[in-house]
């Protein structure tokens, strides 16, 4: 059944992509293990949402906070986008 933030995912897109992304594929966007990336959840250093036991990241939030933080190019992250 598809409820709340993952209801787009069932049916998908517009454009092909899910709105959510999972720690392992964050992991593979920031060039980090999935622990590393777990750590910096339980830190506070990563938008996240909880739903049940699983930890999704929504697109345009991580996208959002990427590109606020300090001497990272928005346009190097954005290549890794195509998971």
């Amino acid at each position: 059944m598809c409820v709340g933030v993952l209801a787009p995912a069932c049916g998908g897109s517009a454009a092909g992509m899910r709105p959510y992304l999972t720690t392992e594929e964050v992991a593979l966007l920031l060039g980090r293990t999935p622990k590393a990336i777990r750590r910096m959840v339980e830190r506070g250093q990563l938008p996240y949402r909880k739903l049940g036991r699983r930890v999704l990241f929504l697109r345009a939030e991580l996208e959002e906070f990427l590109e606020a933080l300090p001497g990272l190019r928005p346009a190097d992250v954005r290549k890794r986008w195509r998971l």
